[in-house]
């Protein structure tokens, strides 16, 4: 029995085809699934009515009015937009933070540090004039 070497060739060359398609659809499909996690953050805005330096951690704690009525904490890490004002009492801000990151401001309270509670970290501020 005599087989065509053309034959054997195109056998030859189909088996191998399907052996590249098997193990690619293999290779793909038991790839790692590659996904990141980002912080959601949240709007807020306000005038400052008071800002509490945190003497024993970095940054700030600003207490802003309305629309927001409660305090963030700035960090040497938030983005700070024009006019640089978060420090002026009767200044607006505007920008984002990071809820459930509050409470790292700390201030000195007798030979101790007491944490100053907020909302969050900020991440990026605009502020007025």
């Amino acid at each position: 029995m005599f087989i065509n070497p053309i034959y054997l060739k195109s056998v030859l060359v189909s088996f191998f085809l399907i052996m590249v398609a098997v193990g690619l659809f293999r290779f793909l499909s038991f790839a790692p699934e590659v996904s990141a996690q980002v912080l959601p953050t949240l709007p807020f805005g306000g005038r400052i009515l008071l800002v509490i330096p945190c003497t024993c951690s970095y940054g700030h704690v600003v207490i802003l009015s309305t629309p927001s009525d409660a305090s963030f904490h700035f960090t040497p890490t938030t983005l700070l937009y024009q006019f640089l004002q978060t420090k002026r009492i009767g200044a607006w801000l505007l920008g984002n933070y990071i809820p459930g990151t509050g409470n790292q401001c700390l201030i000195h309270s007798g030979d101790d540090c007491r944490r100053v509670p907020n909302l969050g970290t900020m991440t990026i501020v605009g502020t007025s004039l």
